[in-house]
């Protein structure tokens, strides 16, 4: 992957030109939008621009960006990458979001961040002003071919995922598994609910890997592309930790995880449960052998979840045995 820095440093065009492209139909775009909030910005500001660093080789910014200042104007690539905003009815207030839906160029994974908050007319940098966004990296995969699950969607991991080692993948569908079987990258799928899947797969110290899926009916064989994987280098020295078992009592107000294994660190291990994405209150705490973590009531953690477990030199994952009731969904349309 190239990824180069595009930096607005010119005027924005306010003038918009109607404009046509084929957007790819056999990819899909994962976060399919980003969001980003600008804040401390001068009184007297009418307009700005907020620089953008991506892989335009992998994908581009929307065109119909908005913006929840009412009446601007908002702007995207109009003469590099970037998005800017201007308020046709007086100043802009001190904070705002704006939010970029994402297209698809080719696969692949390209990261995504913000930098300086720009005048627009000057192309200089606005003192004090401050931009950030909601996510730092984008993947676009192949979608799926037709298969009996039909149509599938990745579900995202929000740990940085290290290689080499084990992941937890987990994916939504919509049609119906009842006598399937499934294997994602060779690793049998776990149905754990009735639009959800889960497979834990080998990963490499490589970056990225293609997910594919091969799904089993009777005679009958069909494989499809899931998406990519964005696989992070180690940066520390000896093996990927390992994990022998992972408990969690869901209390009336707490959820207590406790996790034992082999080459925990104390300092950075993350952890993160599929498919439901959640986190725990704070960073978890381990002492030898033995890693804990709690979760407030609002994120139990359901049965049928995994964890994900990522340190410097590598990633480990297993499904959690699930003591306790717990509402919340395995799966949330959208997540």
């Amino acid at each position: 992957m190239n990824n180069k820095l595009f930096t607005l440093t010119v005027l924005m065009s306010l003038i918009l030109f109607g404009s046509s492209w084929i957007t790819a139909k056999a990819q899909t775009v994962t976060p399919n939008e980003a969001v980003i909030t600008v804040s401390s910005i001068p009184t007297g500001t009418q307009a700005l621009a907020v620089e953008i660093t991506l892989d335009t080789s992998i994908i581009k910014l929307g065109s119909s960006a908005t913006s929840n200042v009412s009446g601007a104007l908002v702007v995207t690539d109009s003469m590099s990458v970037g998005v800017g905003i201007i308020n046709t009815a007086g100043d802009l207030p001190p904070n705002f979001t704006i939010t970029i839906p994402l297209e698809a160029v080719s696969s692949g994974t390209s990261m995504f961040s913000v930098g300086m908050v720009l005048d627009m007319i000057g192309g200089t940098e606005i003192a004090g002003a401050v931009a950030s966004t909601d996510i730092n990296s984008v993947t676009v995969g192949t979608a799926p071919a037709p298969t009996s699950l039909g149509t599938i969607m990745l579900i995202g991991t929000n740990i940085t995922v290290v290689g080499p080692g084990k992941v937890a993948v987990a994916f939504s569908f919509s049609g119906p598994h009842n006598g399937l079987t499934a294997k994602l990258n060779g690793s049998k799928v776990d149905f754990i609910s009735n639009n959800v899947g889960v497979a834990i797969i080998d990963i490499p110290a490589s970056n990225p890997i293609n997910l594919d899926l091969v799904v089993n009916s009777g005679t009958s064989t069909q494989t499809a592309t899931v998406g990519n994987l964005n696989v992070s280098p180690t940066a520390a020295k000896g093996k990927p930790p390992e994990i022998n078992s992972v408990t969690v009592q869901n209390k009336e107000t707490i959820s207590r995880l406790v996790l034992t294994g082999k080459r925990l660190s104390k300092t950075d291990t993350a952890v993160a449960v599929l498919p439901t994405n959640l986190v725990p209150q704070s960073d978890p705490k381990v002492m030898g052998a033995v890693l804990k973590a709690q979760f407030d009531v609002a994120n139990c953690i359901p049965k049928g979840s995994y964890i994900n477990l990522s340190t410097l030199s590598g990633t480990a994952a297993k499904k959690i045995k699930v003591h306790g009731k717990c509402s919340n969904p395995l799966f949330t349309e959208g997540q």
